[in-house]
């Protein structure tokens, strides 16, 4: 009856070791009324054969129960170690959505500043300085224009000096031909 335990089920399992464990405690209950009966009572000493062959089962049942355990057991850490992988990779997924999700956001705040920035240059800064500028050029055009009128001013009196100091000299001179007629 040598075969593996590893193929059966649970159940089947359970059942085979409930027959292989009522076979050992009738084999030891039946060594156990053997020893106690007067030795000429026993009877022929069983086969040696025999015992090797139940010790053969139970060795190669404990073997079976030993490779379906450690093989359960590496099941389970197999399954343990697979959904911590699965954890993990959730983890880093998510991290990697986090972190597209920052990026995004970042480059909406470096659009709106940029587009806040221009909005602020072209709707207030640029039209204060262009209206700051027309000011100005119409203040240095009024003040072009009175310096112009300061200038014919100036002229118009240096002509009006230049000919009254002519008048006047030709008065001199009138008025010295008369001093020096009357003397």
């Amino acid at each position: 009856m040598l075969f593996s335990l590893r193929g059966l089920s649970a159940g089947d399992r359970e059942r085979i070791e409930r027959e292989l464990r009522k076979h050992r405690l009738a084999a030891e209950a039946a060594l156990v009324r053997r020893w106690a009966k007067p030795p000429a009572e026993r009877g022929p000493e069983p086969e040696p054969a025999q015992g090797k062959r139940e010790e053969e089962i139970r060795r190669q049942a404990a073997v079976e129960s030993a490779r379906a355990e450690s093989a359960a057991r590496a099941e389970v850490e197999m399954l343990a170690l697979q959904h911590a992988h699965e954890r993990r990779m959730r983890q880093l997924e998510s991290r990697g959505q986090r972190g597209s999700l920052i990026a995004v956001l970042g480059l909406i705040v470096a659009v709106l500043s940029v587009a806040g920035s221009l909005g602020l240059y072209f709707g207030k800064l640029r039209p204060e300085t262009l209206r700051v500028q027309r000011a100005y050029d119409e203040l240095v055009a009024a003040e072009r224009h009175r310096a112009e009128e300061t200038k014919r001013l100036l002229e118009r009196s240096e002509k009006r000096r230049a000919e009254l100091s002519s008048e006047l000299d030709a008065a001199r001179r009138r008025v010295e031909v008369l001093e020096g007629r009357s003397q």
